[in-house]
C-alpha cells in the first residue's frame, strides 16, 4: 500500500510506466478512506487516501487521521507505505511480536487483519490478512474468485505479471521491531536509507528495465 493524495492523481505515473489501473474504487466505510489497485496474478499494489466523502465510524477517527498523516509523509515524517501479507500454509497462528486483530465493517464476515506491533509509529504499517482476503492467485475464497474473474486487470501493457521481490528503504528513525521480524520471516527486505523508497521487482526482472516513478511516487520498479 502507498498512501497518496485524494483521488490518487499519482496513478498517472503508474499508467505512464505501463501499468493498468483496475477500474473498481474501494471505499472503506467506517475508516474514511478509499483506494484503487494495480492487480497482479497473486498480489496487488494499492494506492490509498483519506476520503472526506467516506464515513468515519465512532472510535475510528484515529485511523482516518493516520491515513492523512501517511499521505502527507513528506511533511509529517510518517511512512507512506503499508505491507499486507498472507500466511504460508504451515505458518503458526501466533506471532513473535505484539499484534492486534481488527475488523472493519466493509470486510466479509470471516475476514480480519492481524496488525503487527499495533500502535501509531512513524514506521510502515504491517499486517497479515485472513485466508478469505488473501490474494494468492488461487480461487479458494469468494474475494479471490471475484478478483480473478477480471483477468483483463492483470494484462499490463508493460507485460508485468507477478511481484517477485520487495525492498523497502526506511529512514533509521522509523525502523521498528515488527519490520525487523518481517525481514526474517518473509520475502520483504528492509534497508536503512535517508529517504523512503519502495523497490518492486516484477517477474524476476527478466526485461532488465527500471522505471523510477520519483518524485511523484517513492517507487521504483524493476521489470
Amino acid at each position: 500500500m502507498i498512501h497518496v493524495s485524494p483521488g490518487a492523481p499519482e496513478r498517472a505515473a503508474l499508467e505512464g510506466a505501463g501499468f493498468r489501473i483496475a477500474p473498481e474504487l474501494h471505499q472503506h466505510e467506517g475508516q474514511g478512506s478509499a483506494s484503487i489497485m494495480v492487480e497482479f496474478a497473486d498480489s496487488f499494489l494499492e494506492l490509498a487516501w483519506r476520503d472526506e466523502q467516506v464515513r468515519v465510524a465512532p472510535g475510528l477517527e484515529i485511523v482516518a487521521t493516520r491515513y492523512q498523516k501517511q499521505a502527507d509523509w513528506r511533511e509529517s515524517g510518517w511512512s507512506p507505505f503499508g505491507v499486507g501479507m498472507r500466511r504460508r500454509p504451515a505458518a503458526p497462528d501466533s506471532f513473535p511480536v505484539p499484534t492486534k486483530r481488527v475488523r472493519a465493517e466493509w470486510m466479509e464476515p470471516d475476514a480480519f487483519l492481524d496488525i503487527l506491533a499495533p500502535g501509531d509509529t512513524l514506521g510502515p504499517r504491517l499486517w497479515v490478512v485472513s485466508a478469505s482476503m488473501a490474494a494468492n492467485g488461487r480461487a479458494e475464497s469468494a474475494g479471490e474468485r471475484h478478483r480473478l474473474a477480471s483477468p483483463k486487470n492483470f494484462q499490463h501493457p508493460n507485460g508485468a505479471r507477478r511481484i517477485t521481490r520487495v525492498r523497502m528503504f526506511v529512514p533509521s528513525r522509523s525502523r521498528t521491531q515488527a519490520a525487523a521480524m518481517l525481514a526474517r520471516h518473509s520475502a520483504v527486505e528492509f534497508r536503512a536509507a535517508k529517504e523512503w523508497r519502495l523497490e518492486v521487482t516484477l517477474d524476476d526482472g527478466v526485461q532488465h528495465v527500471t522505471r523510477d516513478l520519483r518524485p511523484r511516487l517513492p517507487l521504483v520498479f524493476h521489470l
